[in-house]
């Protein structure tokens, strides 16, 4: 239980999660991956994006008709989309240990969990 009251703060949280992120965009040597890391904060910036032009479409009775399923169709290409791209980084991790030459890694999706 932390007795510092300031540590535990929403925006001293907030600036640990930006210096962390800063960490690894800003990592030269590609040895941990960013990616699997940030796709939550790309999948919700797309949704936002289709409510955002949703809501731009609707402007005649046609819209109200066709915006929900261009919206619906969005949110699901979206939602693969961001499903194969974990897919992709799961195969590497469970390949990775199959090449003696490569080295070893943390588990890049249990961070996220984290």
């Amino acid at each position: 239980m932390p007795t510092d009251p300031a540590s535990s703060s929403p925006v001293t949280r907030l600036w640990s999660f930006i210096r962390a992120i800063l960490d690894l965009v800003l990592d030269l040597s590609f040895k941990r991956l960013v990616t699997p890391k940030l796709i939550r904060v790309v999948y919700a910036l797309s949704l936002v994006g289709a409510v955002i032009y949703t809501w731009r479409w609707m402007d005649s009775f046609l819209g109200f008709i066709t915006a929900p399923l261009a919206f619906l169709a969005y949110a699901i290409v979206a939602r693969v989309t961001v499903e194969l791209i974990l897919v992709t980084f799961r195969i590497a991790e469970k390949i990775a240990p199959l090449d003696e030459n490569a080295p070893h890694q943390e588990d890049v999706l249990s961070q996220l969990k984290k």
